[in-house]
């Protein structure tokens, strides 16, 4: 598919899916991993991957990826949700990782992960109970990204939805 489009400015990759978060080691199994990996990580991985063709050396393009705070190992004070979290984390991986690839071959395009907030979506619909924070619109959360990913010093960074740096 990647090779039908012309040359592209900003991507953005909003994949990703939450099921079933294990809340402890005897939850965990492979199946969930795997599929966890699949869509957090590897299809994300494969459009890194895809997309390098399709941006020009002298424009200053963005590739962006959806994250999420869970992905960031310094920040894991609750435990929990093993897959997921580990999917994040490697997403997160590929992307510093990609960053690095990308700066290598001449290419001017940034690459971040970014954390939207979190936001009233089915993804976390079944979790918004707990939450003591601020919950986002879908639409506030496109305003959030895009003003962050449009204000990008760097590459290879992960974002807050406020354009605050997270620690990985």
């Amino acid at each position: 598919y990647f090779e039908t489009l012309p040359k592209l400015d900003l991507i953005y990759c909003a994949v990703g899916a939450l099921e079933s978060p294990e809340k402890s080691l005897r939850d965990l199994s492979v199946d969930g991993l795997v599929q966890s990996f699949k869509i957090n990580a590897a299809i994300p991985g494969l459009i890194l991957k895809y997309a390098k063709k399709k941006f020009d050396r002298t424009s200053a393009s963005r590739l962006i990826f959806l994250s999420a705070m869970v992905g960031s190992i310094s920040d894991n004070e609750l435990g929990g949700w093993y897959g997921y979290r580990a999917a994040k984390s490697a997403l997160n991986m590929l992307v510093k990782t990609a960053s690095i690839e990308y700066a290598r071959a001449g290419l001017q395009t940034k690459l971040a992960v970014i954390h939207p907030g979190t936001t009233d979506t089915e993804l976390s619909r079944a979790y918004l109970g707990s939450v003591k924070h601020k919950v986002w619109s879908a639409k506030q959360s496109a305003e959030h990204i895009i003003e962050v990913s449009l204000n990008l010093d760097e590459s290879g960074v992960f974002k807050n939805w406020d354009g605050t740096t997270i620690a990985w």
